[in-house]
């Protein structure tokens, strides 16, 4: 496994995880980072509508 998709992990758990399991941890955290920036994203588009609604109500 390349030292850079190792490298975001503490060394401890780097030396105790075993090769097979890294490219699945990094998927894993990849689309949880995915999906957490999309839901953020979502959220500020929510907002902004909820903005222009109230200004136009107003």
């Amino acid at each position: 496994m390349p030292a850079h998709l190792r490298a975001a992990m503490p060394t401890d758990v780097a030396v105790r995880t075993p090769v097979e399991q890294s490219p699945q941890q990094l998927e894993t955290a990849s689309v949880e980072r995915q999906r957490a920036l999309t839901q953020s994203r979502q959220q500020d588009t929510d907002n902004r509508v909820r903005e222009t609604l109230s200004m136009r109500m107003a």
